[in-house]
């Protein structure tokens, strides 16, 4: 007689948790698509955001949007994918690629991406090359493109289920191309020359990963890239992730990344950053 009572009871539980559930996701979209702050950024090469290596093919994509009705219409969209996979029983192919945008009415206040495609060991030895690629832009700033390519040795410090930490560094060849429509107070910024450089840089850099809670990572990553000939172009970048997981298949993080420009090609600003929070779909 009381088997019936308590199947409605479970029932309405399970229907209660299915409501909020969706009702989190909802808030979630809301929440996630605004990115925290509108800023500039210089990206660097680095590794995949996320080092675990998947049994053959392994995909994450980011995507934030927002839209405001101000004077003019103000539209921001930016993107990722992180695409990896397992090219033999030991090594794996990472690419990565991502896009931002920010249009106010017909006015562009940022354009910027960047491609990277890295070949790297799966981390089943502590010691190995990795050979790495990338085309990069920021058309605000000014940097029309920027190609490079290099090797690094990898050195596997750490690789614990909780903790990991990975050094590399190498040497790399980067090709930069930058006009000066980003330099503040020039007139007439379309028709001056445009400026290039070519270096051989070293590369160096640390990536720590902590894993605070089963659902919950902590990611720092530091860059340092000086030029062979010139130590005085020198380029610093980090970026902090802290990253959550509600599902298998959906997580949100959090990024702040930073660049530190010691000579930069064209006067701008020395020092760049972004904060944003974004959705992380994983298939």
């Amino acid at each position: 007689m009381f088997i019936e009572p308590i199947f409605k009871i479970n029932s309405a539980i399970k229907v209660t948790r299915l409501v909020f559930r969706a009702n989190f996701l909802i808030i979630l979209l809301l929440v996630a698509a605004p990115k925290l702050l509108v800023a500039q950024i210089l990206n660097v090469d680095r590794t995949a955001g996320n080092d675990t290596t998947p049994k053959r093919f392994r995909t994450v994509i980011a995507l934030a949007a927002s839209a405001d009705k101000q004077k003019k219409d103000l539209v921001d969209v930016s993107s990722s994918a992180d695409l990896t996979c397992r090219l033999s029983h030991k090594i794996v192919g990472v690419f990565k690629l991502s896009t931002d945008l920010t249009t106010n009415g017909e006015d562009v206040i940022q354009n910027a991406g960047f491609m990277h495609l890295r070949f790297r060991d799966d981390n089943a030895r502590k010691l190995y090359p990795e050979t790495f690629g990338q085309y990069q832009w920021n058309g605000v700033l000014g940097m029309e493109q920027r190609i490079l390519g290099g090797v690094n040795l990898r050195w596997l410090a750490a690789d614990k289920e909780s903790n990991s930490m990975v050094v590399g560094i190498g040497l790399m060849y980067e090709h930069e191309k930058w006009n000066f429509n980003g330099v503040p107070d020039i007139q007439n910024a379309d028709t001056l020359p445009v400026q290039t450089a070519d270096n051989f840089r070293v590369n160096q850099y640390v990536k720590w990963s902590y894993r605070v809670a089963s659902n919950t990572d902590f990611v720092l990553a530091n860059f340092i890239q000086c030029a062979a000939a010139d130590f005085s172009k020198t380029r610093i970048a980090s970026n902090v992730a802290i990253n959550f997981r509600f599902f298998k298949w959906l997580g949100f993080s959090v990024n702040y990344d930073s660049v530190y420009d010691f000579k930069p090609v064209v006067p701008i600003s020395k020092y760049y950053y972004a904060l944003k929070g974004q959705l992380n779909f994983e298939f």
